[in-house]
């Protein structure tokens, strides 16, 4: 389906609806998205069952600097049973100390949008999870994993790293995503008839601002004045 078309001459940009869109969570990403929902499947695949099955099994892998400390202050007592024993509270604090962390919003009404700040509606929206990245994957991505600690400034690149991928996601979600043909029109001089020949053309844009959604650096130079026109 066309979605928005400009000219220029006998050339022609048309903008389509990627209707078999590539799923971003499937790529190589930063954070990991923890979703729950009744009628949809969101974010990464996982077995958590409820929210605090997902705060106990993280607080596990996170716990490596403070296994030793409680098990040296619970003789005898696993830590298993003493992350079992914890509040909700008493896990986030851990999560917050070794974790980037930001909750994640789903808007549904007449489509599906998702974002880390909430929405005005309360009616058809709500949190549907998570999306984090821990320390130790920061340091290997960013710093060196010999690191001890990680930067305001780190910290701060993480989260917008985390909220753009939120983005990409809606906008996948959302049916969001675009492809484009770029053709040349020539027309028939005795039938009055049209011929298309490609151009260029490339699929995979994530939302609708085409100014910064990567088209433009997929048309030739000399047509990329079209984009202006969509």
């Amino acid at each position: 389906m066309i979605y928005r078309e400009a000219k220029k001459g006998d050339v022609v940009l048309r903008v389509y609806v990627d209707d078999f869109p590539e799923d971003p969570r499937s790529w190589d990403n930063l954070g990991t998205m923890v979703c729950w929902h009744k009628r949809y499947r969101l974010g990464d695949k996982h077995n958590f069952s409820t929210v605090r099955d997902f705060l106990e099994s993280l607080v596990y892998d996170l716990m490596e600097d403070e296994r030793f400390i409680l098990n040296c202050l619970n003789d005898g007592e696993s830590v298993d049973h003493i992350i079992e024993e914890m509040s909700d509270e008493e896990l986030w604090e851990i999560i917050n100390k070794h974790a980037v962390v930001l909750p994640l919003y789903l808007y549904d009404h007449g489509g599906l949008c998702m974002n880390t700040t909430g929405f005005a509606c309360p009616w058809d929206s709500g949190q549907v999870g998570w999306i984090y990245v821990t320390h130790k994957r920061i340091k290997e991505e960013f710093i060196g994993a010999e690191l001890d600690e990680i930067s305001e400034a780190t910290r701060k690149k993480s989260e917008e790293i985390l909220k753009e991928e939120v983005r990409v996601y809606s906008d996948y979600i959302n049916g969001s995503v675009y492809g484009f043909r770029l053709v040349k029109v020539a027309k028939c001089e005795k039938c009055g008839g049209e011929s298309e020949e490609e151009i260029d053309s490339c699929w995979g844009f994530y939302g609708d601002d085409f100014q910064i959604n990567g088209l433009c650096d997929h048309i030739p130079e000399e047509y990329v004045c079209l984009v202006d026109e969509l």
